[in-house]
């Protein structure tokens, strides 16, 4: 039987638009594969970096709320302070028995403002901390912001007359210095359970 070559032709030229399509298919899906392979290193890579400026900037910031709340108020602090608030009119509408507390206050104040940089980093990572991570991350590290603004808070209750309710007194003592009599303050705790959230979250992408 003769063969036809004019059909064999026409048989092989449909297998190789068949081949031809193929390529092009697995071609197409190999570059969507690289393209994805690609996001997701990009993504782990950007995780990594957050997770270790995060690590940092809550690490720092824990040295910060123990250097604010040091108990003890070195002289040099408490003179510098002092000045600071000379230097306002109404410091002299201060009773004299007032202005001892008034001056301790401001020397917290002062180291406050001496640990901003702390803080702003806190602040810099918040933003992809959810977009990265999740909602637990994000809570977290806004928790330990709070822990700044509760200690400001307590430092101007304290500076006023406080000592009508001793309780209350004590319970702005503890949060303003911790470490004073019975039981922990909440600072303490809220701050202790930032740090442990923060670091469940990031120190195993660092690790691997």
């Amino acid at each position: 039987m003769p063969i036809d070559w004019a059909a064999t032709g026409q048989m092989l030229s449909g297998w190789g638009s068949l081949a031809g399509a193929g390529a092009v298919a697995f071609a197409a899906w190999k570059a969507a594969e690289t393209v994805d392979k690609w996001r997701t290193k990009k993504i782990e890579e950007r995780r990594f970096d957050h997770a270790e400026r995060t690590l940092a900037a809550t690490y720092n910031a824990k040295e910060a709320i123990d250097q604010i709340r040091s108990p003890l108020v070195h002289g040099i602090e408490f003179e510098r302070a002092r000045r600071e608030l000379e230097a306002d009119d109404g410091w002299q509408l201060i009773a004299e028995d007032k202005k001892e507390r008034f001056a301790t206050c401001q020397a917290i104040i002062r180291r406050i403002r001496s640990t901003e940089e702390a803080w702003d980093e806190v602040t810099e990572v918040l933003p992809l901390a959810k977009a990265l991570f999740d909602d637990d991350l994000e809570k977290a590290l806004q928790s330990l912001l709070h822990c700044r603004w509760k200690i400001r808070v307590s430092l101007d209750l304290y500076s006023q007359d406080v000592e009508a309710d001793p309780d209350f007194a004590v319970k702005l003592r503890k949060e303003i210095w911790g470490r004073i009599g019975e039981g922990e303050d909440d600072i303490s705790v809220a701050a202790r359970s930032a740090i442990e959230t923060i670091e469940g979250k990031c120190l195993p992408v660092l690790r691997g």
